[in-house]
């Protein structure tokens, strides 16, 4: 080697570096086919801020209340199935009428809203995407609705109006009816009230004045249904927590001594539906089964005495 070195002190240079040559081109020349035949794999994409844009401008706009109902009510398609074609085949349904109707109660609050359902029946694709926000992102879903106000509020298109009141406090726009039990519903074009923002893929007769509407030609792009009545007060017990991102609901507490209110986080039940059959199928294998009454008490209820009032009549008032 020392001879080698002193003849050629470029050879023996070379020589040293040779391994760390070889073993440079050995990684190199197996990595290729190893990356070449790797599967990148990605998780499955989540409804991005533009698609939400999408899904909530038509309905950004409705009322808090009524919104509530509505994202609510579509998280349940068959019962809005049902509810849709049943609101078309009696279209002044009364209030006793609605209140012996069985489907989830955010569906049933949307009976006197029948072009609501007919909206979320028909467009079946929008409604279950915006079931799958509702459900996964809700957070995201509400704040997506948050923003769209507050572009309709900057463009001078969300004001007071007789329909309605509109208030912004700490950059959350809330929308109210100007009457509690008399409800107004808004339809618009999304491009005008949003700008840029205002894409939706729901067909465009939607944005036509509905047949309910009340002729009105009001510059900023929306027009209102006539008076819609809100007959029974359980429907505000669905609102929105607009500090929290949150959809709520109110329950009542009756106990032996108190009657309590309180609001709870709404949770989505995916097993309604199921459960809901199952009730169904025991009530009707029950029809028939109970025992008869004894004949001595056929007619033995004394009659309603002048000035008396039946729980019967109450009831069908929705007291």
């Amino acid at each position: 080697m020392n001879l080698l070195k002193a003849a050629n002190p470029m050879t023996h240079k070379y020589l040293q570096i040779l391994p760390a040559i070889l073993t440079s081109l050995l990684i190199a020349f197996t990595a290729v086919p190893v990356n070449a035949q790797t599967k990148t794999t990605h998780p499955a994409p989540s409804l991005h801020e533009p698609a939400i844009d999408q899904l909530a401008a038509p309905i950004a706009l409705y009322p808090d209340v009524l919104l509530a109902q509505l994202l609510m009510a579509s998280t349940y398609p068959l019962d809005v199935a049902e509810a849709a074609r049943w609101a078309d085949r009696h279209p002044a349904p009364t209030p006793a009428a609605v209140a012996a109707q069985h489907w989830e109660s955010s569906v049933k609050a949307l009976l006197p809203f029948a072009p609501i359902l007919t909206m979320l029946n028909t467009e079946k694709n929008w409604t279950r995407q915006l079931a799958g926000a509702v459900i996964k992102q809700p957070a995201a879903l509400l704040d997506t609705i948050q923003a769209l106000r507050e572009r309709a509020y900057d463009n001078g298109a969300l004001h007071p109006m007789r329909q309605w009141q509109v208030q912004q406090q700490d950059r959350i726009v809330s929308i109210q009816p100007a009457e509690e039990r008399r409800m107004y519903v808004p339809y618009y074009d999304p491009a005008k009230v949003y700008g840029a923002a205002g894409n939706s893929p729901l067909p465009a007769e939607y944005w036509a004045a509905q047949p309910y509407a009340a002729p009105q030609n009001i510059p900023d792009g929306i027009v209102f249904s006539t008076a819609i009545m809100v007959p029974d007060r359980t429907f505000y017990n669905a609102y929105i927590d607009w500090r929290t991102s949150q959809l709520m609901t109110r329950h009542t507490l009756i106990t032996a001594n108190s009657i309590s209110t309180g609001p709870d986080e709404w949770q989505h039940d995916p097993q309604y539906r199921s459960r809901k059959s199952a009730q169904e199928a025991a009530a009707s294998d029950t029809i028939g089964t109970e025992a008869p009454p004894p004949p001595t008490s056929i007619g033995t209820a004394s009659p309603l005495q002048p000035g008396a009032i039946s729980t019967r009549r109450l009831r069908s008032n929705g007291m």
